[in-house]
């Protein structure tokens, strides 16, 4: 990338002679293309993995959704429990 052409199109950008899409597209076409091929395998990795993911993101959803009210109900208990320890330690210290 020849740093001039990037100078002036960032230049042209702050005098508004272009807008932000424009100066990306410009910048972008500037770029060694084995750069832009790097961009575009990481664009599909992130596409292909992100397709794989999902299905788990959905299914961690669907167990946590069915576990939930067990859980609040074991933070409940323990709570309860937790108080009422405290409230038998308050009192034998007062004793």
């Amino acid at each position: 990338m020849d740093k001039n052409e990037r100078i002036m199109i960032l230049q042209m950008l702050s005098e508004g002679k272009i807008n932000v899409d424009e100066s990306v597209r410009l910048l972008d076409a500037l770029k060694p293309d084995y750069l832009n091929e790097g961009v575009e395998k990481v664009r599909q990795v992130c596409d292909a993995t992100g397709k794989k993911i999902e299905p788990a993101v959905n299914e961690i959803k669907k167990v946590y959704k069915k576990a939930e009210p067990k859980i609040k109900e074991a933070a409940e208990k323990t709570t309860k429990a937790v108080k009422k320890a405290a409230n038998d330690i308050q009192k034998k210290i007062k004793k």
